[in-house]
């Protein structure tokens, strides 16, 4: 089944409106009817002021990373307080198709399933990401804290058309990827605008990388 995020009250470019709310109980919609299901969000500019965690059985399907735009306002975060992730799932998710903005964290996206630890054979499982865009305002990008993380996985993924953009500060990585098994990436783009390390792989297994620009 399919769930449009604007036949349940969101509004697309209202730079006054919070979809927080609408987005996760769209998504707890979809649970509750379909056990899962896509939840569509047209094109144009969406703010959230808190994380969404993507439940298994769930695909967020935007209209092209440069056209469906979630952006985080952090003006609700405290000094030094800032989220651990934007974006928290498990296994079983997929997202495409969709711009994602965002500052004053430590990641916009982060498994929180499996061990993540080496020779765990605990993963999360079947993420699956294609067409996305992942950007940190580069001129603040980690203010208050956090490691500066885009994309922390620890996962069975698949990655496809990956755009992420470099952030500052100390400890920030492009895409940071734990205990993959599976991991396959295709057309990821890495931007970065300091030193440190834009592509981390650490433990895992079974890693297939083709046509990617770091």
């Amino acid at each position: 089944a399919v769930y449009d995020i604007t036949n349940y009250g969101a509004v697309s470019s209202d730079a006054d409106q919070d979809i927080t709310g609408i987005l996760m109980d769209v998504i707890q919609m979809a649970l509750d009817k379909t056990d899962g299901g896509i939840i569509r969000i047209p094109a144009g500019r969406y703010k959230l002021i808190y994380s969404i965690v993507i439940p298994e059985k769930i695909q967020l399907v935007g209209d092209g990373s440069d056209k469906t735009i979630l952006y985080w306002d952090p003006t609700q975060w405290k000094i030094g307080a800032c989220p651990s992730f934007l974006i928290g799932f498990e296994k079983n998710i997929a997202i495409e198709g969709i711009g994602f903005y965002g500052t004053r964290g430590q990641c916009i996206m982060r498994s929180y399933g499996g061990k993540n630890t080496q020779n765990s054979t605990d993963y999360n499982e079947n993420v699956y990401l294609k067409d996305v865009n992942i950007q940190f305002q580069p001129l603040l990008g980690v203010a208050t804290g956090g490691s500066g993380v885009g994309v922390l996985i620890g996962s069975e993924a698949e990655v496809q058309n990956l755009i992420r953009a470099g952030c500052t500060g100390t400890g920030s990585y492009g895409l940071f990827v734990e205990n993959p098994y599976n991991l396959q990436m295709d057309g990821v783009t890495v931007y970065r605008t300091v030193t440190n390390c834009p592509l981390i792989f650490r433990w895992g297994q079974y890693v297939h990388i083709n046509g990617c620009k770091i």
